[in-house]
């Protein structure tokens, strides 16, 4: 099994229905096999406003927020 498909199965068995974060090269395949299931993604223009997304997710559903990213000097963000 590849970090790609493990990461989505990982994500539905924690009750995860969002994620949110910014989109990139090196993060494009695990978006895609996201995108085959239920969890609904929500992209941001950068990390802090994915991550802003995610706690304004979970202050309002109280369950968590999940932020996705790629590499790069926004890791750091």
């Amino acid at each position: 099994m590849l970090v790609k498909e493990f990461i989505p199965q990982f994500l539905i068995k924690n009750k995860c229905s969002h994620v949110f974060g910014a989109s990139g090269a090196n993060i494009e395949d695990l978006l895609s096999e996201i995108q085959k299931t239920s969890i609904e993604i929500t992209l941001a223009k950068n990390e802090y406003n994915g991550a802003m997304m995610a706690i304004g997710h979970y202050q309002k559903q109280k369950r968590p927020g999940f932020v996705l990213t790629t590499s790069g000097p926004g890791v750091l963000n």
